[in-house]
């Protein structure tokens, strides 16, 4: 008993304190179908829907450590990309840390990168990407906007891209309402690098016959 006392005021004097959980939002029970869309751009069916596909990928081997669950995963995931504000506004209203949300961004643009089939319908139709990339943007406000490295872009990006190919095999309504954040510095600011077009084809040409 001595010995247990000793160690509670060691660590007592050594500034250790209990971890404290902020209670989690339950969007899929606080929220109606028309609700989901404006702040996921998705709806509870086909939030399900993703949760169901993305399982395999994001399923943890155990809760330790008060693990996010695949669905909490997929919702942070779906409000990052549908607003693209920063990772600690996102925490604040999932219930979850910055450092939390930053893994989660990471893991589950991973896992839907990995189910894209996308640059090869970017080479067969150019016009085609282009007015898709409009859509895009409109659906999920964080590519307008997007502050990663390039890495991270990427797997942002073609998770976006397979979100909205999702979006059209079970009919989600594109939502007209946008609550991204206004951009950064002067809107008609042109470009830091911009390369002519005679460059840029040679540059695409060159990596079509090196990967396809």
């Amino acid at each position: 008993m001595a010995g247990v006392v000793h160690c509670h005021h060691h660590f007592a004097r050594r500034g250790y304190r209990q971890r404290v959980y902020v209670e989690r939002t339950k969007p899929l029970e606080q929220y109606t179908t028309e609700e989901l869309y404006v702040r996921f751009r998705f709806g509870k069916a086909d939030i399900e829907y993703l949760v169901n596909l993305l399982r395999p990928k994001l399923q943890h081997r155990t809760q330790r450590s008060h693990g996010l669950s695949v669905e909490d995963q997929i919702l942070i995931a779906l409000r990052f990309y549908a607003c693209g504000t920063f990772y600690q506004v996102v925490g604040d209203y999932m219930g979850v840390v910055k450092s939390a949300v930053c893994d989660v961004v990471r893991d589950v643009s991973i896992a839907l990168a990995s189910l894209a089939r996308f640059n090869t319908a970017h080479c067969r139709a150019r016009c085609a990407i282009e007015r898709l990339n409009g859509v895009l943007k409109r659906r999920f406000a964080c590519l307008n906007y997007l502050r990663a490295e390039p890495q991270k872009a990427c797997n942002i990006t073609l998770a976006c891209i397979v979100l909205h190919n999702i979006t059209t095999k079970c009919n989600v309504p594109l939502c007209a309402d946008n609550d991204a954040p206004e951009p950064l510095g002067a809107p008609n600011q042109p470009p830091a690098f911009c390369q002519n077009e005679q460059t840029g084809r040679a540059t695409r040409d060159a990596i079509v016959r090196h990967y396809f």
